[in-house]
């Protein structure tokens, strides 16, 4: 995986550079179910 060219490259998966809002906010919405599905891993396993 080339950093440098994936800069220079307008993919959609680029989240180095969002150029739209709903890129950004669709990138948000990705961090905040992996921390929602990581704090439910970790209180199910602090339980057992």
């Amino acid at each position: 995986m080339n950093e440098i060219s994936g800069r220079r490259d307008p993919a959609p998966f680029n989240s180095l550079c969002p150029r739209s809002p709903a890129r950004r906010l669709q990138r948000l919405f990705g961090v905040l179910i992996w921390a929602a599905g990581l704090m439910v891993w970790l209180s199910d396993s602090l339980v057992r």
